[in-house]
This record gives C-alpha cells, sequence and structure tokens, in this order.
C-alpha cells in the first residue's frame, strides 16, 4: 500500500510547516521512495532546459518526462550541467497509446533518451486504445494486456514501479477487478488543481493505496490573475515576511493534500520561486476555502470520453 512518509495533516497544530518539507516523499509498491515536488517537463519547443537546471540546482530531485514529449534527452543533459547525481534524480517517462504493441521496446529507446538503465517509475500515458490496434480487443482487455506488459517490464529490472496516467476510476477498476493484475498501480497522475478537483477520483486512489499525483497546478497559468487567488495569497507570506506568489499557494495547497505535484515553467527564476512553498502554511478554513473552489475547469487532456 502507498503511503505519505512525510505528510502534513489538517488536523495538527498550527505551527508545524516543517512535516513538509524539500526531502518530503511518498512510497510506491512500498519500496520505492518519491519526491513529492518536482518539475513537470512539456512538450519539445514548449521547455527551457535552463529552468530544469535551475530547478535541479535549488534541490528538485523528481523530473517528470515521456516519450511523447520529446524531451527524455533534455532531463540527460539538464543533469549533466547542474551537476547532480543522476542516481540521486527521481526519473518518470511515459508510454504513449500508438507504442502499446511494443512497450519492451518504446522503454528501452526512452531509457536511451534518458541515459538509464532502468527508470524510477513508468506510466501508461493514456487509458485508450491506439488508433491503429488492429486486435478486437476491448478497451478493457487492452488496458489489462498492456498493464501485464507493464509488470513485466517491472520484473525485468526495467523501471522500478509502475502507474497510469489520466486513468479515471471505471480505468482503474478494469486492472484492480482483473484477476491477471498482479501488482496495481503505484501511483495515478492527472490534472488537479483547485477548479479541478475531482474528489470521487482523488478518494478511489487513497482508498485502494494509490498515490495521487497532480500535474497542471497552476492551471496552464489560467488563474493566476483570479482575484480570489489573488486575496488569499496576500494573506500568507514567507518566513522574511516576503508575500506568497498565487503560484506558491496553489503548489502549497496540493502538497498540504498529500498530493505529488509537478509545476512547469520556462522561466529559471519561476522553477526556484515555484520550489519555496516550506516555509508557510494554509490554515484549515483557508483549505476548506480553497477547496471550493472547483469548477471543473479543464487546461488540458479530457479523459471522460474514453471508454
Amino acid at each position: 500500500k502507498a503511503t505519505v512518509s512525510v505528510l502534513y495533516c489538517n488536523k495538527m497544530k498550527r505551527g508545524r510547516e516543517d512535516l513538509l518539507s524539500n526531502d518530503s516523499s511518498v512510497d510506491l509498491h512500498g519500496k520505492v521512495r518519491m519526491p513529492m515536488l518536482g518539475f513537470g517537463m512539456s512538450h519539445n519547443g514548449g521547455d527551457c532546459e535552463d529552468a530544469v537546471v535551475a530547478a535541479l540546482k535549488d534541490g528538485c530531485r523528481l523530473l517528470d518526462t515521456a516519450a511523447r514529449y520529446g524531451t527524455e534527452g533534455v532531463v540527460k543533459s539538464a543533469v549533466q550541467r547542474a551537476k547532480v547525481p543522476y542516481d540521486e534524480v527521481f526519473v518518470t517517462t511515459k508510454l504513449w497509446p500508438a507504442d502499446a504493441g511494443r512497450i519492451e521496446s518504446a522503454l528501452k529507446t526512452s531509457l536511451s533518451n534518458l541515459g538509464r538503465d532502468s527508470t524510477d517509475l513508468y506510466l501508461v500515458h493514456w487509458p485508450s486504445l491506439s488508433s491503429d490496434d488492429p486486435s478486437s480487443r476491448t478497451a478493457s482487455e487492452h488496458r489489462v494486456a498492456v498493464w501485464r506488459s507493464m509488470e513485466r517490464m517491472l520484473d525485468a529490472g526495467l523501471t522500478r514501479s509502475i502507474g497510469v496516467s489520466n486513468f479515471l476510476i471505471p480505468h482503474l477498476e478494469d486492472l484492480l477487478h482483473s484477476g491477471e493484475v498482479a501488482t496495481p498501480p503505484a501511483l495515478n497522475q492527472f490534472e488537479l488543481n483547485p477548479w479541478q478537483r475531482p474528489e470521487s477520483l482523488v478518494s478511489f486512489c487513497k482508498d485502494h493505496g494509490i498515490v495521487v499525483e497532480g500535474y497542471s497546478p497552476l492551471a496552464k497559468a489560467q488563474v493566476l490573475s483570479d482575484t480570489k487567488l489573488a486575496s488569499l495569497a496576500g494573506l500568507h507570506s514567507h518566513a522574511d515576511g516576503a508575500p506568497v506568489a498565487p503560484a506558491q499557494l496553489l503548489i502549497r495547497w496540493a502538497l498540504q493534500h498529500g498530493a505529488v505535484t509537478i509545476p512547469k515553467t520556462t522561466n529559471p527564476a519561476r522553477a526556484v520561486q515555484n520550489r519555496n512553498v516550506f516555509d508557510f502554511e494554509i490554515s484549515d478554513k483557508h483549505m476548506r476555502e480553497i477547496d471550493g473552489w472547483h469548477s471543473n475547469l479543464r487546461v488540458t487532456w479530457d479523459p471522460s470520453g474514453v471508454e
């Protein structure tokens, strides 16, 4: 079962913000430690390697990429430039549906791009069938078959843990209720921020020992000028008295909910700023207020139409 090793609890007394730190992590499969705050890579052309380097130099030890993004090579280059031991960096990459029929080959290509013998976490990027899948399998049967191949990658030592991305409850149930699956997903990565807060999915994951990882915690900057957010951020300050930025408040909110969080930016200064979230905390009252902002806003892919 997945557990949070260092986790803020809203029931604890104020003044305990030290419970969340740069070292906060979660356990995957009960044996792999994953940092809670990382850096989300983007598609090739939308990424700035300098921002990745800045994050690494500031202590970031979780980088999230994907074959689909074309940025696996950026991970390798940024780690070299930052002069950080590669084995200290937790790396996530992902399997795209078009590669579902050649998973081992796809993963080995990703590993070659990354310059590693294995990755720390390998995710099924999307729950649907590939458009060119010639089989007559149902979507449910396809997901189970893909997952069995993912388990073989785990057994072969090509990845230290396996999980999914953009899976909703019915997609997860296909795996959890199949008698063919030996290892359930360690993690589910999906869009998560106060405006896109799927409570039932979060609860389902936690009830089944699946770590929640949220991408787009800043909603692709679409909400950073929201007056409610700006007003609430203005009520918080850092230990040195500096004001808390709206983006920092959103990242802290996700962490206090126990979610692994991977904000993106192409700006090196923002990459560092986004990590400065451990010297303030959000009160129970304000956490509940932010929770109430959900409006089902989506800023990226919507898996709700996937059967």
